[in-house]
């Protein structure tokens, strides 16, 4: 069994773009707004369903086998990695990271307490 890192709470997607590579299979997820569904091929649509990521859009190339192609997609969901891990490698806080453009203080703690 494998973990993945997926943004939980209200959003429901991945924290970041990804690309997973297994035999000619190439694949590349990326996080979508909410809203946007699930926009994957068959077999990488089954996986995440079933993971329960319900915003994400991915193309796969150079393959069409759906072993590979899921394969592929585990591959990449293994990069994922969460506000929490890389606040931790980086000596930070989670709201540290979080902090975009302009956004308030008040905001990055509300989004970092839906990440933990």
């Amino acid at each position: 069994m494998a973990r993945a890192a997926r943004d939980r709470g209200h959003r429901r997607t991945l924290h970041h773009d990804g690309v997973g590579h297994f035999g000619a299979g190439l694949i590349t997820i990326r996080s979508a707004p909410q809203g946007t569904g699930i926009i994957a091929g068959g077999p990488m649509r089954a996986v995440f369903e079933s993971l329960g990521v319900a915003d994400v859009v991915s193309k796969s190339n150079g393959t069409s086998n759906p072993y590979n192609m899921v394969r592929a997609t585990f591959e990449a969901l293994k990069t994922q990695t969460s506000p929490k891990a890389v606040a931790q490698r980086r000596g930070k806080k989670v709201a540290d990271l979080l902090r975009r453009g302009g956004a308030s203080a008040r905001e990055a703690d509300a989004d970092a307490a839906l990440t933990e």
